[in-house]
């Protein structure tokens, strides 16, 4: 059996990190739709449904995790390119399931997840998108 890889390590490690992110948001009331949803401009971690408010509202979702202090690394790692290719997948994924964007309410968020030791911060944050 061989040795994994540093990107095996870090794909795993991202894969745990949109675990705890879908438990985060399933205890604030959203309710999932799709988890790392591939479109032609990228991947969208997690599609999911809030209903917490008097209108639902389609939320698309990018999750980030590091390893440390929460300096804000993970926040910033989520820039205008990234912004703009969550922007176009998840028009993209709409168009493919017949979901209206006119008529739709979309939000798009991010979690940041900074893992310290054995301490878990999740940090919640709506994109001006």
């Amino acid at each position: 059996m061989g040795r994994n890889t540093r990107g095996e390590y870090n794909k795993r490690f991202g894969n745990w990190g949109e675990r705890q992110a879908a438990l985060f948001l399933l205890e604030k009331g959203y309710r999932m739709v799709e988890k790392n949803a591939y479109m032609r401009f990228g991947e969208i971690d997690i599609i999911a449904i809030d209903e917490s408010e008097e209108q639902i509202v389609l939320v698309f979702i990018e999750v980030k995790t590091r390893r440390g202090v929460p300096n804000g690394m993970a926040e910033r790692a989520t820039g205008y390119r990234k912004q703009k290719n969550m922007k176009r997948a998840a028009l993209k994924f709409c168009l493919q399931r017949k979901i209206s964007i006119e008529t739709t309410p979309m939000r798009f968020e991010q979690i940041s997840i900074y893992v310290i030791e054995r301490h878990i911060d999740i940090r919640h944050y709506i994109l001006p998108i």
